[in-house]
C-alpha cells in the first residue's frame, strides 16, 4: 500500500513568526531554533501577508492576534482566502489571553508566554 505524500508545508523547516513585541519574537526564535527550525520574523500583519504570499512555503505561521497596521485575524483571513503557497499552511494564534483566539480561523492557539513544550504541542496538533 502506497503512503500518500505529505503536504508541501510538512516538508518545510521554516516558520513565519508575526508579532509586534520584540521580546516575544526573540523567545519564539530561540524556541524554534531549539527545534532545528529556521524562522522568518515580521512585526505586523501586513508584513506577514507579504511573506506568506511569496514563494517560501512555511511549516507553520505563528500569528499574534493583536498587531498594528493589520491585526492577526485579518492577516490570517487574507492568507487563507487567497491562492498562494501558504494557503493550506497551519496558522497558530499567539494570544495574550485564553479564549482570545477562538473559532475556526486558526488551526491552533498558544497563550503567551510561549514555551518550548507549548510550541511543540501546537505544531503537532496543527499538522
Amino acid at each position: 500500500m502506497a503512503v500518500p505524500p505529505q503536504p508541501e508545508y510538512m516538508q518545510s523547516r521554516i516558520c513565519l513568526v508575526a508579532d509586534d513585541n520584540p521580546v516575544c519574537l526573540k523567545i519564539m526564535e530561540i524556541v524554534l531554533r531549539r527545534m532545528h527550525m529556521e524562522c522568518v520574523i515580521v512585526r505586523n500583519g501586513a508584513e506577514a501577508i507579504r511573506c506568506a504570499m511569496g514563494r517560501t512555503v512555511f511549516r507553520a505561521i505563528f500569528m499574534d492576534t493583536g498587531m498594528p497596521i493589520v491585526d492577526g485575524d485579518e492577516a490570517t483571513r487574507m492568507i487563507k482566502s487567497t491562492y498562494n503557497a501558504n494557503k493550506d499552511t497551519p496558522v497558530i494564534a499567539m494570544a495574550a489571553y485564553d479564549g482570545e483566539a477562538t473559532g475556526s480561523l486558526y488551526d491552533d492557539a498558544i497563550v503567551k508566554p510561549v514555551t518550548f513544550h507549548r510550541v511543540k504541542q501546537s505544531l503537532s496538533r496543527a499538522s
